[in-house]
């Protein structure tokens, strides 16, 4: 759910715990959104499309995946899933009313779907923005990877390419104005720095540092 800029600077955030290789964790934290499957909730390990098993899940991926674990886009790729869980939880909290646990009415009326999802993603995509004006993100450096054989996917790497070049010309431009409709920019802030410390306390908690 959140852009792929916050994906990315939350990773290399992280990975100045970690000091991992910037590039490998880089890529990781976007990769579950390129890899080559059916939909989406195969990448993410989300088995129902219903709250909260429609929340991206690591531990899945984990199980699944055990004999890549330790490798450095393994862990941006687990970071991306914790990223989407935070941010998807408090995105549920923020605008939906609760019944018995799980969240049943958006809070704000749109007309349909397509809306509904604009709505969603809308402040995130400005907040790349202010991360892209503030120097947030450190630029791909290469372009070919050794992605593990992850269990039921794959990835193409031409694609893959593709999106590096137009990711790190997207680092060259300057917004300067931003249009956040839904959440404050203190709010965002909050979302990303409170992000970061649950990440770290996931990896750990997991004994990954």
């Amino acid at each position: 759910m959140p852009s792929h800029k916050i994906h990315i600077s939350v990773a290399q955030k992280v990975n100045e715990l970690l000091n991992l290789d910037i590039d490998d964790i880089s890529l990781g934290s976007v990769l579950p959104d390129l890899a080559l499957v059916e939909h989406h909730g195969i990448s993410h390990f989300q088995y129902k499309y219903e709250y909260p098993y429609n929340l991206a899940n690591a531990e899945e991926f984990i199980k699944y995946n055990k004999k890549y674990i330790n490798n450095a886009i393994s862990i941006g790729y687990i970071i991306h899933l914790l990223t989407d869980r935070y941010y998807n939880e408090k995105y549920f909290n923020k605008f939906y009313l609760f019944e018995n646990g799980k969240p049943s009415k958006l809070l704000i009326d749109f007309k349909d779907n397509i809306e509904r999802k604009k709505m969603k993603h809308h402040d995130f995509l400005e907040y790349d923005k202010y991360l892209v004006d503030t120097k947030c993100i450190i630029p791909f450096a290469k372009y070919v990877y050794d992605i593990p054989k992850y269990s039921n996917m794959n990835f193409n790497m031409d694609t893959i390419s593709k999106y590096i070049t137009k990711s790190n010309n997207q680092l060259n431009k300057h917004y300067g104005e931003y249009d956040f409709k839904y959440w404050k920019k203190e709010e965002l802030d909050n979302l990303y720095d409170g992000c970061i410390n649950y990440i770290i306390n996931y990896l750990k908690e997991s004994n990954f540092i």
